[in-house]
């Protein structure tokens, strides 16, 4: 989905832990293929060949959207304001005034222990955290249904997760589609959901997954659609964690399943993003394929730039990615000289498919 694209503490999906460098290095290269599938389509598949460094991944989800459904209910749309500047902005109606859930340290304990199937999370038959196997054997014999306090220690497992690397988000992701999955939660799922992305007090990154799964209630939750576009819309201004880039690219994606989204304003959203100093750097990465996505030819001084200076490979493939759908025949050379490279050879296969892209249109 989301692109879905990571967060911006320095490494903060690198930290210390009890699994082997090795084995988080491929999972980090694997998010980091499933995340460009998701979010380039097919023209633009990234071949496992071209992500060979391990670097901060961007947020990923493991399911792609779901086919919108035919019946719409309450369609949010995205409100132009006109004003003096040349430059149109999203205008959020009664925008939605969640305060941040705070939750002491008693009742968080207690949530923890508010079944078996919820300790589970926490602890195994020894007392020990459980492995990320164990983990996800849990989740398998959850079932669908739960009391009330059970529900609400599972949101507060994905609001507070035990910790914040690739693993832990992996396991709390699994817990979101596990809650998704049940209809008759669905609105205070989606209620849920909206009240962590918008509270700081939670981890960036698992806001961006957050975000993400938001784009796929949009469609299966027709009810809650306008709170949900308010929530995408105002994560657009989330700059220094993840979130900004990750909405700008679900707003992308739902832009090209329905029609009431204005995608010259989500263009623009994602313009800001890029431009902005104080954007994280990857939201930036999230930002910098949306605008190749949604043709923004405005954006192509940046992306070039990008696409030759990005600081990280993965920075430079989202370039050169959004080159083949925006760039024109000035950037035939550019590409060329990343074909010619001998040291630029985790960039070519994207190269190839934007210069074969670019070729195509002029």
């Amino acid at each position: 989905m989301g692109f879905s694209f990571t967060e911006d503490k320095p490494n903060r999906f690198m930290k210390p832990s009890f699994f082997p460098l090795s084995l988080l290095g491929l999972a980090l290269a694997a998010m980091l293929y499933g995340f460009f599938h998701m979010s380039m389509g097919d023209d633009f598949l990234l071949d496992e060949r071209e992500v060979s460094e391990s670097e901060s991944p961007v947020i990923v989800r493991r399911e792609t959207l779901k086919t919108p459904q035919a019946s719409i209910v309450h369609d949010a749309k995205i409100i132009r304001e006109k004003r003096t500047s040349s430059r149109p902005k999203y205008v959020i109606q009664t925008p939605l005034k969640l305060e941040a859930k705070v939750v002491s340290q008693t009742r968080r304990e207690e949530l923890k222990r508010a079944s078996p199937r919820i300790s589970s999370l926490w602890w195994n038959e020894r007392g020990e955290e459980p492995s990320i196997k164990e983990k996800h054997a849990a989740i398998l014999k959850f079932g669908k249904n739960f009391t009330p306090i059970e529900r609400e220690a599972l949101y507060d497992y994905i609001r507070s997760g035990p910790d914040d690397n690739a693993f832990d988000l992996e396991i709390i992701d699994t817990v979101m589609i596990h809650l998704d999955g049940i209809p008759s939660l669905a609105s205070e799922y989606v209620t849920e959901m909206i009240g962590i992305v918008q509270d700081k007090s939670v981890d960036g990154s698992v806001r961006g997954y957050v975000m993400q799964h938001l784009g796929d209630s949009y469609q299966t939750t027709p009810a809650l659609r306008f709170q949900i576009n308010e929530a995408l819309n105002l994560g657009l201004s989330d700059l220094s964690t993840d979130v900004s880039g990750t909405s700008a690219l679900v707003l992308t994606t739902l832009s090209q399943q329905y029609d009431h989204f204005d995608r010259d304003l989500i263009g623009q959203a994602a313009m800001k993003v890029v431009e902005d100093e104080s954007t994280s750097h990857n939201s930036r990465i999230s930002a910098v394929s949306a605008v190749g996505r949604l043709g923004v030819v405005e954006a192509l001084p940046i992306v070039r730039k990008q696409a030759q200076e990005g600081d990280r490979i993965v920075m430079k493939l989202a370039a050169i990615h959004s080159l083949g759908q925006i760039g024109d025949a000035e950037d035939i050379e550019l590409l060329e000289n990343i074909l010619k490279d001998k040291s630029k050879q985790v960039l070519a296969i994207a190269a190839k498919k934007a210069l074969s892209h670019i070729k195509e249109r002029i």
